[in-house]
C-alpha cells in the first residue's frame, strides 16, 4: 500500500476512534482542552512540493467541552471533536492531542462543495500549536486532482474571543 493510501486509512481509523474516545467522557472538568478554550490563529505549510495551496490560513475555536470549529484553509470544520493522546499513540502521533472531523467547502470548483475528514496530531508548547494536519489535498499543476496530503503548522497563536 502507498504513502498517501494508507494515509487515507489512517485518518479514517483516527476519525473513527476519536469521535468513540471523546464521547466517553463528557466531564468538562477533566477536558484537556478547557486550558485551550478560545481562538487560535495560524498558517500551516505542505509538506507536498506539489500542493496547490503551499500555505493554509486555520483558525481552529477550542470551545472547552472537546468540540472545536473554525477553519482550515477555504474548508469550514465540522463534526470536530479532540482526545488527549497517551502512551504508544503519542510517541506514534508525535503530539500530545489528537483533533478529527469534517471538512465542509470545495477544494475543486469542478466538483462543488464536498465533506472531507482530517486530523490534525498537536501539542501545546510555549502557549502555541506545534503539529500536522492530515486531509485531502489538491495537487498537480497541469491536472489537478485531490489526494491525501500533510501541513506542518508553522505557527498557531491564540487571540482572546470577541
Amino acid at each position: 500500500m502507498d504513502r498517501k493510501k494508507l494515509l487515507g486509512v489512517l485518518i479514517l481509523f483516527l476519525y473513527s476512534v476519536t469521535f468513540a474516545m471523546a464521547g466517553a467522557s463528557d466531564n468538562k472538568a477533566n477536558c484537556p482542552f478547557a486550558k485551550m478554550a478560545g481562538e487560535w490563529r495560524g498558517t500551516a505549510k505542505c509538506a507536498d512540493r506539489n500542493c496547490k495551496d503551499q500555505i493554509l490560513k486555520l483558525v481552529l475555536i477550542f470551545n472547552g467541552d472537546k468540540t472545536v470549529t473554525g477553519k482550515i484553509g477555504n474548508l469550514k470544520i465540522t463534526k470536530a471533536k479532540g482526545s488527549e493522546l497517551k502512551g504508544t499513540a503519542r510517541r506514534i502521533m508525535k503530539g500530545d492531542f489528537a483533533l478529527s472531523g469534517e471538512l465542509e467547502g470545495t477544494l475543486l470548483p469542478s466538483e462543488g462543495s464536498k465533506k472531507y475528514v482530517f486530523a490534525v496530531f498537536f501539542s501545546l508548547k510555549d502557549n502555541q500549536i506545534e503539529g500536522e494536519i492530515f486531509s485531502q489535498g489538491v495537487v498537480g499543476s497541469q491536472q489537478e486532482k485531490i489526494t491525501n496530503v500533510s501541513w506542518r503548522i508553522m505557527d498557531m497563536n491564540k487571540f482572546s474571543l470577541q
